[in-house]
């Protein structure tokens, strides 16, 4: 028996979207192999570890020094 035209179409969209998504995969995987990427990603560590010395206070809607 011969299937629908709908059903091919729809498998076809299906493997487009599986290849589309295996080569963003790669891609990302790429990216995260590189220094840049790593030396950020070690920079925004070392700067969640620091505490800032600002903060916002929302019911005088200014920033104030936080000392100590």
């Amino acid at each position: 028996m011969r299937k629908k035209e709908s059903y091919y179409q729809a498998l076809m969209k299906e493997a487009q979207s599986f290849l589309e998504f295996c080569d963003r995969d790669f891609v990302l995987r790429q990216v995260i192999k590189t220094k840049k990427f790593k030396a950020y990603l070690n920079e925004k560590l070392i700067n969640e570890q620091i505490p800032p010395l600002f903060f916002y206070d929302r019911k005088r809607e200014n920033f104030i020094y936080r000392e100590g």
